[in-house]
């Protein structure tokens, strides 16, 4: 019975300590880096992605649309490309940037003409800070 009421004591004193001490140990915990932090990222998706265009004729003009999703702790801003690649080559379409706040996200609605270039072709869409591309093969 005596180490059943020193127990109690003990599991109750540790519960007072961690309400008391929750906070600055968080803080000593986290300013060292030792909880998990959330992971950042950024999506870059294609809308719509099973309607991308695929068979074009030369001189048409075809849209599709990109969207950017950030899941990053602070305000992002992406330079981005939008290129077609046929035969080791870079047919550029547009550039541009943007700024997202964490959690927000931008669509894009986006047009090219097709050329007489050699397909098959990939459009391609480059967030060029973040290394990331997504891309659709057209043909003719």
């Amino acid at each position: 019975m005596k180490y059943t009421v020193v127990f109690f004591i003990t599991v109750i004193a540790i519960i007072i300590l961690a309400i008391v001490f929750e906070r600055p140990l968080q803080t000593i915990l986290a300013n060292n880096h030792l909880l998990p932090e959330p992971e950042t990222f950024t999506e870059l998706y294609f809308e719509n992605h099973q309607n991308l265009p695929s068979q074009v004729e030369a001189g048409e003009k075809y849209t599709f649309a990109f969207s950017v999703h950030s899941v990053e702790k602070e305000t992002m801003t992406y330079p981005y490309n939008i290129y077609i690649q046929a035969n080791n080559k870079k047919i550029p379409v547009k550039k541009g940037s943007f700024s997202l706040n964490p959690d927000q996200k931008k669509t894009f609605h986006e047009e090219f003409i097709a050329s007489s270039y050699t397909t098959p072709a990939e459009v391609v869409v480059n967030l060029v800070n973040k290394n990331q591309n997504i891309d659709f093969w057209i043909h003719e």
